[in-house]
């Protein structure tokens, strides 16, 4: 972990990060990858 980041941690439904886990893997990209996006582009959307 380098100096510009730090950690998050959620509990979610262990189904869903299992589904998660699985697409992520078959997509050869890590969850952290993913969600970062994901957090990105809805603070793209929201953020004033």
């Amino acid at each position: 972990m380098s100096t510009t980041q730090t950690k998050l941690t959620h509990r979610i439904d262990a189904n869903l990060h299992r589904r998660f886990k699985l697409a992520t893997t078959a997509a050869g990209v890590s969850m952290g990858d993913v969600l970062e996006e994901l957090i990105t582009d809805w603070l793209r959307e929201n953020e004033s």
